[in-house]
């Protein structure tokens, strides 16, 4: 079992439409290898947030996502650079696609 949760940006969007943004539905479900998603991850034990981007690898047939970390985390101890994370579209607060 992993260090962490992750949160889920859309019900954290509706509690609090004008000060949590997220990316739109269409960006958040079309995600593709290569792109980066924004997750937020809650420590177990703590309750710590932290932030992270992660590089996408690869897209299930289920919607799901699989990617690396691209960030060394600053406080959360359970995960690190390049760990590999599955996750959904409603866990993404941001979206960057390279050009």
């Amino acid at each position: 079992m992993s260090g962490y949760t992750l949160g889920d940006g859309v019900a954290q969007n509706k509690k609090h439409p004008r000060t949590f943004e997220i990316p739109p539905a269409i960006e958040r479900c079309n995600l593709r290898p290569g792109d980066f998603a924004k997750l937020w991850f809650e420590d177990a034990a703590t309750g710590f947030v932290e932030r992270m981007w992660v590089q996408i690898k690869s897209v299930g047939t289920d919607g799901t996502y699989v990617g690396a970390l691209n960030n060394n985390p600053v406080q959360l101890t359970s995960v690190k650079c390049d760990d590999i994370v599955t996750f959904e579209p409603k866990h993404v607060i941001g979206v960057i696609r390279p050009e």
